[in-house]
């Protein structure tokens, strides 16, 4: 579910996806859309939070903003600490990573967050939060690819 154009406020954000939970009831799964570029809509990490906390039956969020790292880790870490429903998380930016399936689990990761876009491209600085986890999920790929010889 990805907002109008015309929706700009964190209010009107909230207030939409409130009307669609009403709309759709409790016996429909959604995914929550998070494409500032298609949409021209903002959503800070704060603002999906509180539509997650709203909503029991969104069950993915499918994050096109770039660079969002630091936006992913935040989520998971309010779920991690039992505060939020635990959620699917699908990312994308209009790429793709076409890779030998046993090769994907060593890649993967990375491409999940979007990481080399993040450090590519000009944007935010990364934090010390991003740093820690590139560092991990680098550690992770090095340990793959040395199993995989």
């Amino acid at each position: 579910m990805a907002l109008p154009s015309t929706v700009r406020t964190d209010d009107q954000i909230t207030a939409y996806f409130d009307m669609v939970n009403e709309t759709l009831g409790l016996d429909v799964p959604w995914v929550l859309q998070d494409h500032p570029v298609a949409t021209g809509v903002q959503m800070a990490t704060g603002v999906i939070l509180k539509i997650l906390k709203n909503s029991p039956t969104c069950v993915m969020l499918k994050h096109e903003d770039c660079p969002g790292l630091t936006k992913l880790s935040a989520l998971r870490a309010v779920s991690d600490k039992g505060e939020l429903h635990r959620i699917s998380i699908l990312t994308s930016n209009g790429g793709g990573l076409f890779l030998p399936e046993e090769l994907t689990d060593a890649y993967l990761p990375l491409a999940r967050a979007n990481i080399g876009l993040a450090v590519r491209k000009p944007g935010p600085k990364l934090s010390a939060q991003d740093m820690e986890d590139i560092a991990r999920l680098t550690a992770w790929q090095n340990q793959r690819l040395t199993e995989l010889g």
